[in-house]
């Protein structure tokens, strides 16, 4: 599916000028690009060892440093740019520079040993093309390397950045393109670099030196992985006989799932910390895997993290120290993955989660719909994503082509960052256009843009799910605010004001559209659960949170979708839909009030009501037992303040110690 992007209106010559180099529009320093270009020797070291003669191509060349260095290492290399003041700026390199477009090089296939892209596919309105372009450029046994930003750690807002991706996307499209990839993160956590050959060529077995160090043919990982990737990201010292020390608070390591479908993880770790009190947290994305309390008197850990569900796209592993403390050294790490279902994956989601997206699972099953587009589709929250559209709408086997949109960023190759107002799609692009729990975040003067433009991208049907205006609703949730302070969702409710559904019915009748409307989140009981997840989220441990969820899910839900209700899920189409369509509709209603009862005689409910006891009373243990390590230590600190008041010289010492 071709997505447009939305970029200035300035040329490429009026954004690459001296204003660029010299840090006006860009984040170069003042002093200009001359004086802070990269240093290129690692890199022509690398290209070296692999690749260690013939043609190279630097694409994005800026004055041509690069090419330059190149040279004098042997290589015949050539840089190109769009930018013809970057290409002026040093003459006697202008022999082997040239000007052109990076979408279309005027240059025969198969000509280059080394393709370089350095800084280059976040400027361009098309990289895909480029990359394209690239990959048709190399010989059999060339490479082709390349460093972009990760929108997800890049803070920096860039004028002439039209195509921050994060590492998914580039790794799934040069996949797509035939090439074995290997990737790291460098200096910064934003500094996504890739080192890429084509699948099958014998120069792919020499690529696994590209590791978070710059040369490296000891691993950081071992096991059996079949799909997953886990390599450190951010915080890790240089790897030292298998161990590196953690040397920011928190560390990460970065885990990619490039398949569609969910993984299962299993992880050994082998840690050693120095003689502190402290609790290592290791959490993957927001949730909490490991509370590992250190204490003064055992220096060497052995933690086992298993059945950790990994939805497809890239995530995190966390690791964080409270209060800090000790040094903490992460050495035999090994990894195991396992196929898992994305049945299993969603049931564990959050209730509310789950309730929204298995309904409208189930009418795109009525629909069979070839392509579906969410609008607002972002699983999760700021430390990672839970899930993803395909793993719920995935399960429509007519479903070829899922993608989604949103404000926010997520590390999943089907998914672009666009103004839910504003999408950057043709007409018509999907027959099913999915957006839940979406509209009541917008403010007034967008909604109806939002509504036009789900409209325009749809080519047969719109499913819209959120609450409307109600005074039942609107009480559910000033109860809950006033219980919790800290639900951003029900603060921005009240900010912009629940949406009229009288007014959204006028809106599309107004289109010719047929409207079909279920209830979705029995509120009564939405509200219970809203309570609930506030007490089993606080217990931070994954497995319980997952358990618990798929409690409610498994027993509950089948008995959600009646009045009074949170949401109303309205099914828009473009055409009346056939009668056995309508009667299948009508039949997603639940008639059947099952009770938590059902929920509670669950085997799996006395065992999770146990681990949480045990969670609990640990955490108890390691305070009680800190507040005993902080009282002998005051005790000490005590007798050696007397001992030091009995002598007259260590009196003197005393007191200046205290001024």
């Amino acid at each position: 599916m071709k997505e447009t992007t939305l970029r200035s209106s300035h040329s490429s010559k009026d954004l690459y000028d001296r204003n660029y180099y010299f840090g006006v529009t860009s984040g170069y320093p003042p002093e200009g690009y001359a004086a802070a270009h990269p240093d290129w020797t690692a890199w022509l070291s690398l290209f070296q060892t692999l690749r260690p003669q013939g043609r190279l191509l630097d694409i994005g060349c800026a004055f041509g440093y690069l090419p330059s260095e190149a040279r004098n290492r042997g290589y015949q290399a050539f840089g190109c740019d769009v930018s013809s003041y970057a290409l002026r700026q040093e003459p006697v390199f202008r022999p082997f520079l040239f000007q052109t477009n990076a979408h279309q090089l005027p240059l025969p296939s198969g000509s280059f040993d080394v393709v370089t892209l350095f800084d280059v596919l976040e400027h361009l309105s098309d990289p895909v093309s480029c990359l394209t372009e690239a990959v048709r450029l190399l010989r059999p046994e060339g490479i082709l390397v390349g460093a972009t930003p990760d929108p997800l750690f890049f803070s920096r807002k860039e004028e002439t950045h039209f195509y921050e991706r994060p590492p998914s996307f580039w790794i799934d499209r040069l996949s797509r393109f035939g090439m074995e990839v290997r990737f790291r993160f460098s200096v910064e956590p934003y500094n996504f670099q890739f080192l890429a050959a084509r699948r099958g060529s014998q120069i792919t077995d020499k690529l696994r030196i590209f590791q978070h160090d710059y040369f490296s043919e000891e691993p950081d990982i071992t096991g059996n992985m079949d799909d997953l990737v886990l390599l450190p990201r951010h915080g890790w010292g240089e790897l030292k006989n298998g161990t590196r020390e953690m040397v920011a608070n928190p560390a990460t390591f970065y885990l990619l799932n490039p398949t569609p479908e969910p993984r299962r993880l299993t992880l050994r770790l082998n840690i050693v910390v120095s003689p502190h009190f402290s609790t290592l947290r290791i959490r993957f994305n927001s949730y909490v895997v490991k509370d590992l309390h250190l204490f003064s008197e055992k220096q060497v850990y052995e933690v086992d993290i298993d059945n950790l569900l990994v939805p497809p796209g890239g995530h995190h592993l966390f690791f964080e120290l409270f209060p800090g403390g000790p040094k903490v050294y992460v050495g035999r790490t090994e990894a195991m993955d396992l196929p898992a279902t994305r049945e299993e994956l969603c049931l564990g989601l959050p209730f509310d989660l789950y309730q929204r997206y298995q309904l409208a699972l189930e009418i795109l099953k009525i629909l069979k719909p070839k392509s579906v587009l969410d609008v607002g589709g972002v699983i999760g929250d700021r430390d990672g994503h839970l899930a993803v559209p395909a793993d719920f709408f995935g399960q429509v086997e007519e479903t070829s082509a899922i993608s989604s949109t949103d404000l926010r960023q997520c590390d999943h190759p089907e998914h672009q960052p666009a103004p839910a107002h504003r999408q950057p799609w043709p007409d018509m692009s999907y027959e099913a256009v999915v957006s839940l729990d979406v509209l009541e975040h917008l403010p007034a003067d967008l909604r109806r843009a939002f509504l036009e433009e789900l409209d325009r991208v749809s080519a047969r049907w719109i499913i819209l799910g959120g609450p409307f205006a109600s005074p039942e609703v609107e009480a559910a949730e000033e109860s809950l605010q006033s219980l919790f302070q800290n639900q951003t969702f029900l603060h921005e409710h009240e900010e912009q004001g629940l949406p009229s559904l009288e007014e959204v019915n006028r809106f599309y009748s107004a289109k010719g559209r047929s409207i079909y409307r279920l209830p979705s989140g029995f509120l009564p009981r939405w509200r219970q659960m809203q309570a609930w997840t506030q007490l089993y989220f606080s217990f931070s441990d994954y497995w319980i949170t997952r358990t618990f969820n798929s409690l409610y899910n498994e027993h509950c839900y089948g008995s959600d979708q009646r009045e009074p209700a949170y949401r109303q899920m309205l099914l828009i189409a473009k055409s009346p839909l056939a009668s056995n369509d309508e009667n299948a509709l009508k039949n997603l209603q639940s008639s059947s009030q099952e009770r938590l009862e059902s929920w509670v005689s669950d085997s799996r409910f006395p065992a999770t009501v146990e681990s949480a006891i045990q969670r609990l009373d640990t955490l108890r243990r390691a305070l009680s037992d800190a507040q005993f390590l902080a009282n002998a230590r005051q005790e000490g600190i005590e007798l050696m303040q007397k001992d030091m008041e009995e002598t007259s010289i260590l009196r003197l010492i005393l007191r200046r110690w205290r001024r």
